[in-house]
């Protein structure tokens, strides 16, 4: 017998669910690029130039599960503590292959649901405390192979880093040349 074919509709709304915009020469992310959205489940932007994500940019996409930003251009100037506001619903974050050094303080408060945090191959310098106040659901951090042009970066990893990360299976900080500092532990991973 021949395979059932889902019904046209039922394709539409399958594909406003899930956006691809990989490899569209994108330069940053607004707030209006995505306020028309909200249904939004999955967002891939990897491969483009984005260099700056604005504040509120995904305010109204609460129900985003998989954002993807790899293989862009964001430094810590491109990333506003509230670029990643709103998404409530968020499972898997990845912001591989950029230009990282450090996340802006807050960056992380409304991912409580987040599970996976992809930062591999990036200029992360430092990782502090609060990174994990927000984010006791993750159960994988890859930061391995965090490179700064050819040489191998000093990875300053703060007491308490992981601390409430009760639910980490996974941590990957292979390739790195590690160094721990204990500080105040209401430093932040992030500036």
């Amino acid at each position: 017998p021949p395979t059932p074919q889902p019904p046209a509709e039922t394709a539409a709304i399958r594909s406003q669910n899930n956006q691809s915009l990989d490899e569209n020469g994108l330069r940053e992310c607004t707030r209006r690029m995505f306020a028309g959205f909200p249904g939004l489940l999955a967002l891939q932007l990897n491969k483009n130039s984005i260099g700056r994500v604005e504040a509120d940019t995904f305010a109204n996409n609460g129900r985003l599960q998989q954002l993807f930003l790899d293989n862009n251009l964001l430094t810590d100037q491109g990333l506003h503590s509230r670029s990643l506001r709103g998404l409530l619903g968020l499972q898997e974050l990845k912001l591989s292959r950029n230009k990282l050094q450090t996340l802006p303080r807050g960056l992380f408060a409304d991912l409580g649901k987040l599970t996976l945090l992809d930062l591999f191959s990036n200029q992360i310098n430092c990782i502090q405390a609060c990174i994990s106040a927000s984010l006791s659901a993750v159960s994988t951090v890859l930061i391995h192979a965090c490179y700064l042009i050819e040489k191998l970066l000093v990875i300053n990893i703060k007491e308490y880093a992981f601390a409430n990360l009760s639910r980490l299976e996974r941590l990957d900080l292979s390739n790195q040349n590690l160094r721990s500092e204990a500080v105040d532990r209401h430093d932040c991973l992030l500036n």
